[in-house]
């Protein structure tokens, strides 16, 4: 269980600082909301995806998990956003 969420730790920092030595301020709340809102976003994935027979897809929930988490990190580090992201938590929850 624990090297479970220590590959499931290293993956989304992996994801979010994407081959870069140390992640910068923003990137650092990114990793960190993202490991808070992770078991949740992927227990309602999984059920989604065990609702539609697809339960297997375990691959499909990783590569939509790491399109959100780039394209977070790329609206975080743009210097014009119509409206700035508050809650990090709240965000990907929204969209």
């Amino acid at each position: 269980m624990e090297n479970a969420k220590r590959d499931r730790d290293s993956a989304a920092a992996w994801i979010v600082i994407s081959g870069k030595k140390d992640p910068d301020e923003t990137e650092q709340k990114l990793i960190a909301a993202a490991l808070r809102v992770w078991p949740r976003a992927e227990a309602y994935a999984r059920r989604e995806l065990n609702d539609s027979g697809l339960g297997d897809e375990t691959g499909l929930l990783r590569d939509v998990w790491e399109q959100t988490l780039q394209s977070v990190s790329k609206t975080l580090h743009r210097t014009f956003r119509l409206r700035p992201i508050l809650d990090l938590d709240t965000y990907y929850s929204e969209h």
